[in-house]
């Protein structure tokens, strides 16, 4: 059950703190709000939600029903111009950026949240984290949680940068002047932001690991609570498949690690397997055949699609966090071939529920076998809806209780 305004009063006061306002924040940022709050109204003892957002001039706005979401003008994350640009020469010459390190422009946030004076405070991202040291040197009363991925995340750059075509010594020298400025400065920003808060969520169990590594934080006060949900009615109904003919790809092509998947379909399953046809979807990706492979682009409904997909492929080798694309194809109740990367956070048994090959070489040959045994089709698309038994709205909501109780 949902709550209404009117029964919120005299509830917990919540307040969500965006490095960029809705849409349109980075990594996944949008579904995790999204999802948050709509947990967030199912629980009773949860009242007012605000969402204070740095932009670029300062206006209100009311998202999902009746929360308003604060466009409060300052420094964003990132911000353009010649204003970002000394922010970035001031950390290659001096080691650290004024923007994650002063509270600046962004006193007028701070300033916002105080005069909301909420009881709870959820943090997404290390980027605002001179606004949470400012608000928590004058409001120690609030609870802060961090939701966040893992400061290990930053290292993903690298992902990118091996994937080029610069000369290795190009490469060595843009590794070492990146770790040395870009990524250990924006690791102890991230860092500081997880001391600085009174109870931390990550994704998945992968990040949870890694940021104890990373700092002394207890791990009692690290939840691993995933950012994604669904609903029962949205589990397609079963569609027993005798023959794999048609596999697709989801994914927007201004992202390198969906670019670098296509091109492995491309040129390391596609040509293996002539008689089956790879279909591959995504915004900014320009419509061409090639062979058995078909890049359509961006569609107005992705669903007839899925629908008549035979199976599903994610060969991601690059990137971090949690694949959202992965959650929508398990709902479709189809074979899913990916590697661990991709269906990490997802509760997988390789051959039981999905098919997992790290080996690129090999995922041609997982393919094939599949396609030979119906057996082995139907075994997987009857138990693949498993792989989400921790997506579950319900399970996300109780899980959720446990934070908002942790501490008392």
């Amino acid at each position: 059950m949902v709550l209404s305004q009117k029964q919120r009063k005299n509830k917990l006061k919540v307040a969500f703190l965006l490095y960029k306002p809705l849409p349109n924040v980075m990594g996944g940022g949008d579904i995790a709000v999204w999802t948050l709050i709509n947990i967030l109204k199912r629980i009773p003892e949860v009242g007012k939600i605000e969402i204070f957002a740095i932009s670029d001039r300062g206006y209100e706005e009311r998202i999902l029903g009746n929360v308003i979401q604060r466009h409060i003008k300052g420094y964003g994350y990132p911000e353009r111009g010649f204003s970002r640009f000394l922010d970035l020469l001031c950390l290659f010459i001096f080691g650290f950026r004024p923007s994650l390190t002063l509270i600046g422009k962004n006193r007028k946030v701070v300033d916002a949240l105080v005069e909301y004076n909420p009881e709870l405070l959820i943090a997404l991202s290390f980027q605002v984290n001179p606004i949470i040291s400012k608000f928590k040197s004058i409001n120690n009363k609030a609870k802060i949680i961090a939701y966040t991925d893992s400061p290990e995340v930053l290292s993903a750059v690298f992902d990118y940068l091996e994937a080029t075509r610069l000369p290795n010594l190009l490469k060595k020298f843009v590794r070492v002047l990146f770790y040395k400025r870009y990524i250990k400065f924006h690791q102890k920003v991230a860092v500081d932001f997880i001391k600085n808060s009174d109870a931390v969520v990550t994704p998945t169990e992968f990040d949870k690991e890694e940021i104890l590594q990373l700092s002394n934080i207890n791990k009692k006060d690290v939840f691993v609570i995933p950012p994604i949900s669904y609903k029962e009615n949205e589990v397609k109904k079963l569609r027993p498949t005798s023959k794999i003919k048609k596999v697709v790809f989801v994914g927007a092509c201004n992202f390198w690690p969906n670019l670098q998947s296509i091109e492995i379909i491309k040129q390391k399953i596609a040509p293996k397997l002539k008689d089956i046809e790879f279909i591959v979807v995504g915004k900014y990706c320009k419509p061409q055949k090639e062979g058995n492979v078909n890049i359509m682009g961006e569609v107005k409904d992705l669903d007839p699609i899925l629908r008549e997909a035979d199976a599903f492929i994610a060969p991601i080798v690059s990137g971090r966090g949690i694949k959202t694309k992965i959650l929508t194809y398990f709902l479709y109740r189809k074979p899913v071939i990916g590697t661990s990367l991709a269906l990490r956070g997802y509760k997988v048994k390789n051959n039981y529920n999905a098919i997992v090959e790290d080996n690129i070489d090999k995922v041609w040959r997982r393919l094939y076998e599949l396609n030979r045994s119906n057996e082995d089709i139907l075994r997987i698309q009857k138990n693949s809806i498993k792989a989400l038994e921790d997506f579950k709205i319900s399970k996300l909501k109780q899980k959720w209780i446990k934070v908002l109780r942790h501490g008392k």
